[in-house]
């Protein structure tokens, strides 16, 4: 699960592939790239500070966000969820939309599109 949200806050890796990691990732993938391009070419990394298991297929995680190794953001948090179908944890998708949200210059027309409330 953590392999999951490490991946997917890392900037080297393409919307495409990130894709993967995230839940309903065709509802969200001009969440994924609106997000990329955000980052300007910023290192970003997390550093997971705690996972609390609700079931076997959802979990609530507390994490910090570092750009380029400095804490942006000490403690998120999110939600993770488990895809039976590809044997894999997943970043929720409410937590990417609640990421975009806090992301100066998101456009509402692409959060809207993800089904970002």
């Amino acid at each position: 699960m953590k392999d999951a949200y490490n991946k997917f806050f890392d900037n080297s890796i393409d919307p495409a592939t990130k894709a993967s990691m995230v839940q309903d990732a065709a509802k969200v993938q001009g969440l994924l790239t609106a997000l990329s391009a955000a980052a300007s070419g910023q290192k970003s990394s997390i550093q997971v500070n705690t996972v609390t298991f609700d079931s076997a297929t959802h979990a609530k995680v507390d994490f910090a966000i570092l750009l380029n190794g400095t804490p942006a953001l000490p403690h998120a948090t999110g939600d993770a969820v488990y895809d039976s179908a590809s044997g894999h944890w997943q970043v929720a998708d409410s937590t990417l939309c609640q990421l975009a949200q806090l992301t100066p210059g998101s456009d509402p027309n692409v959060l809207k599109a993800a089904g970002c409330s």
